[in-house]
C-alpha cells in the first residue's frame, strides 16, 4: 500500500505529460487566441499544485494513465470518474488559474477582474496588539470583529469605554482576498483564504433529517460562509443592504404558527428599528432609491448616495416588470457610488461577491465605524487578531472575563461586560461551551432558501460587470397566495469563469469539454440570464446548533454540530418564488429556461440552513421560555453577557440580513453606552 501511494505522489514524467497534454487539449482545445488548456494554464497548474491543491487528483490521474498508458483513445473513452477528474483539473488550471496573473482562460471569455486603467489600492491595516500586550481588564470584551462586533466596539469606544476586540483570524491584506477564484469565500473549491486558518483543525458535523452524519470542512458550502477576517462578512459580501419590512417583525401575528415551527414575532417592530437603519445607512454608507422602497416601508430620509447606474440588463428587467405589472427598482448596496468619507467610488469590478474590493468602495464595519474610532487620538480599542476566545468565564449570572489563546499561549482577561458577535454557529457554540444561557441557545437555526432559474436571452448582456445584481422587486415578500412569507427577486449576473465553465453547460445539455463547450464559453455564456429569489425560512423545531459529542477542534473544544431540517412550509414558498423568476425571464424574452427548484427544495428540506445568512440561534425576545436573549441582546440568566449578530434575529426576512445586523448592532451598542 505504501509503495502504491508513493507512486501516485511521484512527479509527472515527460511521458506522463505528453499523454496528459493530448487529453487536456481535447477538453480545452487550442483556439486562435490561445494555445489550448495544457500550454495555457494546466501544465503550470500541475507544476505548482501537484503536491498542494491537487493532491486529491494524484490517484485518479494515475488511474487514467494506467487505463490507457498511451493516451491513444479519446478522453471520452475514460470512465466517468476519471473523465470528471481531468475536466476539473483542466477547468481549474485554465479558467481558475490561481497561479497566473493574467490567465489566457480569462481573456478568451472576455473576463478581466478590473476595468482598464483601474489601479487597486491597499488600505493601511488597523493597529493591532498581541495577547501579551493586552491589558488586565477592559470595560467590554467584544468577541468577533465582523459585521456586528466592529460596530459595537466602535460605538462603545466612542462613548469612552476601553474595549478589547478579539478576532480569531489574522488581519488579511485586501490583495489576499481577491483574484483567487478557487479559494474565494463565496464559491470555494478549496479551503478559503478567509478562514478558518487551518481547516483540518476546524471541522463541523452535519446531521440530516434522516440522522445521517457527515463531517464538513471549510470548502463545503454546508460548513458555512462566514468569513474569518477583520471585518468578517463585510470584507467579502456583495453589499446588499436591505431594511427588513414591517411584516417581517410580526410573522407569527401575520401568518399564525404552523405546526412543527417555532415562529414568533420580534420583541421590537419596524418603528423601533427605523432610526437605527438610518444610522447604519449613513454611517456605513448605502446607495439606493428610497422612492422605490417607500412602496414597501417607511423611510424618513433618502439614502446618502444614489443607486448604481442602470445598465442594459437593468433596463430590460424594468421593461419586463412593467409588462407584468410589478413594481421594481435598483438594489440598495453598502457600496460607494461616489467618493465618500475618504473612500473611492465603485469601479464595477468583475468579482465583487466573495472578494475584497480593489478600491475599498465596499463598506463594512472594518473600514467605517471601526476605522474611524481607531483613528482618533483617543483610540480606546485594542484589536487582537489571530486570537481564539476559548471560554467566557463567569461567577453565577455574571461574566468575569474571557479565556483567550493566541501565539501559543493562553490568558484570561477580565471585563465588566462581554459581547459575543461570532455568528449564528460560533456564538451559540461559545455560550454552550461556557455554560452560559438557557436551553434556547442554539435553537431556531434558519437562513434563506434560494430559488434559482436560468434563461437564455436573444441578445445577451455583459456577464462580468459588478456588483452582480442590478434590478429587483419586493412585490412577493408577503401576501402570496397559499404560502408563508416570500422574498426579494432579482437578477444574479456576476459569475466567475471557473463557475461558468461547470455550472451552466451542464444545465443546458452542453458537454463540459471539447469544442462545443469552448464555443459556449466564448460566445453563448453572455446570453445566460439568472434570476434569484431569496426566500424567508420558517424556523423549525428541529434545526439547531449543538456541541458535537465526539469531534473536537485543535483546542479540545467540541465543534459545531448542525442538525434538523427546514420546515415544510418553505417548500411551497420556494416553488412560488421560482415561478415568479420564470415569469420575469419569459417576459424578458428568454428561452431555454432551466429551474433548479426541485434540486434546491430537496437540498433545503434535508439539512438545517448552515451555509449562508445563518440566524436565530440566540434569538431575542422577552420570554426566556422561547428566546435566548432579551430585546437588547442580553443573554437570559446573565447580568452582563450580550450578543450582537444575526443569531439574534427571531425571523430572517426574505432579504439579505447584513444591514439589519449593522442597524441592530448600533441599537444595542447605544443601549449599552447609555445605560451602564
Amino acid at each position: 500500500m505504501e509503495e502504491k501511494a508513493a507512486s501516485q505522489r511521484a512527479p509527472l514524467t515527460p511521458l506522463d505529460r505528453a499523454r496528459l497534454q493530448k487529453w487536456i487539449e481535447e477538453i480545452v482545445p487550442p483556439e486562435v487566441d490561445h494555445r489550448g488548456g495544457w500550454l495555457d494554464g494546466v501544465e503550470s497548474y500541475l507544476d505548482t499544485e501537484w503536491d498542494g491543491l491537487l493532491t486529491w487528483a494524484q490517484a485518479p490521474v494515475r488511474a487514467a494513465l494506467d487505463v490507457d498508458p498511451d493516451a491513444s483513445e479519446s478522453v471520452a473513452a475514460l470512465a466517468d470518474e476519471l473523465l470528471g477528474t481531468l475536466i476539473r483539473v483542466a477547468h481549474e488550471g485554465f479558467y481558475g488559474a490561481p497561479h497566473l496573473a493574467d490567465p489566457p482562460g480569462w481573456r478568451t471569455v472576455g473576463y478581466s477582474p478590473l476595468p482598464e486603467d483601474v489601479v487597486p489600492i491597499e488600505p493601511d491595516p488597523l493597529p493591532e496588539i498581541t495577547l501579551g500586550g493586552a491589558a488586565e481588564h477592559y470595560d467590554t470584551i467584544v468577541i468577533g470583529a465582523g459585521t456586528g462586533g466592529g460596530v459595537v466596539a466602535g460605538v462603545l469606544a466612542d462613548s469612552g469605554e476601553r474595549v478589547l476586540l478579539v478576532e480569531r483570524s489574522r488581519q488579511h491584506r485586501s490583495d489576499e482576498l481577491r483574484n483567487d477564484h478557487l479559494r474565494g469565500k463565496r464559491a470555494a473549491i478549496y479551503p478559503p483564504i478567509a478562514g478558518p486558518e487551518n481547516p483540518a483543525d476546524e471541522p463541523r458535523v452535519q446531521v440530516d433529517i434522516g440522522g445521517r452524519e457527515s463531517t464538513l470542512y471549510a470548502d463545503d458550502m454546508g460548513w458555512g460562509l462566514n468569513a474569518m477576517t477583520v471585518g468578517g462578512g463585510t470584507r467579502l459580501w456583495q453589499g446588499q443592504a436591505w431594511r427588513f419590512l414591517p411584516e417581517d417583525f410580526r410573522m407569527a401575528s401575520l401568518y399564525g404558527v404552523p405546526e412543527g415551527s417555532t415562529l414568533v414575532d420580534w420583541p421590537i417592530g419596524y418603528d423601533d428599528m427605523e432610526p437605527w437603519y438610518e444610522a447604519a445607512e449613513h454611517q456605513i454608507g448605502v446607495c439606493g432609491d428610497a422612492a422605490y422602497l417607500r412602496n414597501y416601508r417607511p423611510q424618513a430620509s433618502d439614502f446618502p448616495m444614489p443607486p448604481m447606474p442602470k445598465d442594459l440588463r437593468a433596463h430590460a428587467l424594468q421593461r419586463a416588470a412593467d409588462e407584468l405589472g410589478w413594481r421594481s427598482g435598483p438594489l440598495s448596496f453598502a457600496i460607494n457610488t461616489r467618493a465618500r468619507h475618504g473612500r473611492q467610488a465603485c469601479v464595477r469590478c468583475s468579482q465583487c461577491c466573495g472578494h475584497s474590493c480593489p478600491v475599498d468602495a465596499k463598506a463594512g464595519s472594518h473600514n467605517t465605524v471601526l476605522r474611524r474610532a481607531m483613528s482618533r487620538s483617543s483610540n480606546r480599542i485594542d484589536l487582537l487578531p489571530a486570537a481564539r476566545a476559548l471560554q467566557v468565564t463567569a461567577q453565577g449570572p455574571r461574566a468575569t472575563g474571557v479565556a483567550i489563546a493566541a501565539g501559543g499561549s493562553t490568558r484570561t482577561i477580565s471585563a465588566t461586560r462581554v459581547v459575543v458577535s461570532a455568528g449564528a454557529a460560533e456564538t451559540p457554540r461559545l455560550l454552550l461551551w461556557s455554560g452560559i444561557g438557557n436551553d434556547q441557545v442554539g435553537r431556531h437555526l434558519q437562513g434563506h432558501t434560494y430559488a434559482i432559474v436560468y434563461g437564455t436571452h436573444p441578445d445577451g448582456f455583459d456577464p462580468w460587470t459588478g456588483p452582480g445584481h442590478s434590478w429587483s422587486t419586493l412585490d412577493f415578500n408577503h401576501y402570496n397566495p397559499g404560502v408563508i412569507g416570500g422574498g426579494v427577486i432579482h437578477d444574479s449576473n456576476q459569475n466567475l469563469p471557473i463557475s461558468a465553465a461547470g455550472t451552466f453547460p451542464a444545465m443546458t445539455g452542453i458537454p463540459l469539454y471539447g469544442q462545443e463547450h469552448s464555443n459556449f464559453m466564448r460566445s453563448e455564456f453572455a446570453r445566460v440570464v439568472t434570476m434569484m429569489g431569496c426566500g424567508q425560512q420558517v424556523p423549525s423545531q428541529t434545526a439547531r446548533v449543538t456541541l458535537d459529542p465526539t469531534v473536537r477542534d485543535s483546542h479540545g473544544i467540541p465543534v459545531v454540530r448542525f442538525s434538523g431540517g427546514a420546515h415544510p412550509a418553505d417548500g411551497p414558498m420556494h416553488e412560488y418564488l421560482s415561478g415568479r423568476c420564470t415569469d420575469w425571464l419569459e417576459a424578458m424574452g428568454c428561452t431555454s429556461i432551466v429551474d433548479l427548484g426541485a434540486f434546491m427544495r430537496q437540498y433545503f428540506a434535508q439539512f438545517a440552513s448552515s451555509g449562508e445568512h445563518g440566524a436565530g440561534t440566540c434569538r431575542m425576545g422577552d420570554d426566556p421560555a422561547e428566546c435566548a436573549t432579551d430585546r437588547f441582546g442580553r443573554v437570559h440568566g446573565t447580568d452582563n453577557v450580550f450578543v450582537a449578530d444575526a443569531s439574534l434575529h427571531p425571523t430572517n426576512a426574505g432579504l439579505n440580513p447584513g444591514l439589519t445586523v449593522l442597524a441592530n448592532a448600533f441599537r444595542i451598542a447605544n443601549h449599552l453606552a447609555t445605560t451602564s
